[in-house]
């Protein structure tokens, strides 16, 4: 039976209709009770550089401020608190936009995919990077069967939300509680493995965000070799938002993958498609087709070999 690897970042959630950025967060009431504490520093650097960017990624921020404390471990209980109350109220935030979703978009890429993944869920591997409960968003689109699948960072129902950075981030040592796998509900779940041994893998709204790329690093590196096998060579699909996403994405894959996305575009079947661009929903169609073509043989193959 063909194996899947399948991706979520938090563009699938975007795409079903769910305020689930960090964006979304930061213009929430739940972080406004953090910000209007003025001895709250962490909250407000975040919230002052969204607003001069227009834009931010808030692990990276986290980052930064950790790198620049660096050495300053006298103020480390205070920001530990900090980081703390960001993960309550970013929690809070979360459970009750997910509560009771009003706007779940039913024909969106996200339920189209979702659809096919119910039907043939022996197909596919799925690592959530997201928080939100799968199981929950399936309920209101009216799909029954419960799927397996792991949390990567956490989740809202279990409290076990993983906010921070990764591991090889240098000069932070002070402020190492915000390290992912620092965080107490850390745990193994074994993405590395399941991606060299799948036979398609499918980002859905995934950035490649350095502050996740190391789980991914090895993998593309892998694909990437100038010497690589025929039988080696797999279907990787990128689903995301439109060519500047796509651009981003491409960004990411040159800089942390020593420069050769010339290989790993050669020696693999690489496929991008957009969400948002509506002259280019048709492909995203032929993908959705496809993997519920190749499911469904594979589910007769199967169900011969038994008999």
């Amino acid at each position: 039976m063909k194996k899947i690897v399948l991706i979520l970042g938090n563009g699938f959630d975007l795409d079903l209709g769910l305020p689930t950025s960090y964006r979304d967060f930061i213009e929430s009431k739940e972080c406004a009770i953090l910000a209007n504490n003025q001895d709250n520093y962490l909250t407000n650097r975040i919230i002052n550089n969204y607003r001069l960017q227009k834009w931010i990624d808030v692990e990276e921020e986290l980052k930064a401020f950790a790198k620049e404390k660096s050495g300053k471990s006298e103020y480390k209980n205070k920001f530990r608190t900090e980081f703390n109350d960001i993960i309550t109220q970013l929690h809070n935030y979360l459970t009750r936009v997910t509560k009771s979703p009003k706007n779940i978009y039913i024909n969106s890429v996200s339920a189209l995919l979702l659809n096919v993944v119910e039907a043939y869920p022996y197909n596919f591997q799925i690592f959530s990077f997201n928080y939100t409960d799968l199981n929950e968003i399936k309920k209101t689109l009216h799909l029954e069967k419960k799927l397996r699948y792991t949390h990567v960072h956490g989740s809202i129902n279990e409290n076990t939300l993983i906010l921070g950075f990764e591991d090889d981030a240098k000069s932070v040592d002070d402020y190492s509680f915000m390290i992912k796998t620092f965080n107490p509900h850390y745990s193994s779940h074994h993405l590395r493995q399941s991606l060299s041994e799948a036979e398609e893998v499918i980002f859905f709204g995934h950035s490649l965000g350095s502050t996740d790329y190391h789980y991914f690093s090895q993998f593309f590196k892998q694909k990437s070799k100038p010497d690589l096998k025929q039988n080696e060579s797999i279907r990787i699909s990128f689903i995301t938002a439109n060519n500047e996403s796509h651009i981003a994405i491409l960004n990411q894959l040159r800089n942390m993958n020593d420069s050769n996305t010339n290989l790993l575009f050669d020696q693999n079947d690489i496929e991008f498609y957009y969400t948002s661009v509506y002259k280019e929903r048709y492909k995203i169609y032929y993908l959705i087709d496809r993997l519920r073509l190749e499911c469904l043989a594979d589910q007769i193959i199967t169900n011969i070999s038994i008999d």
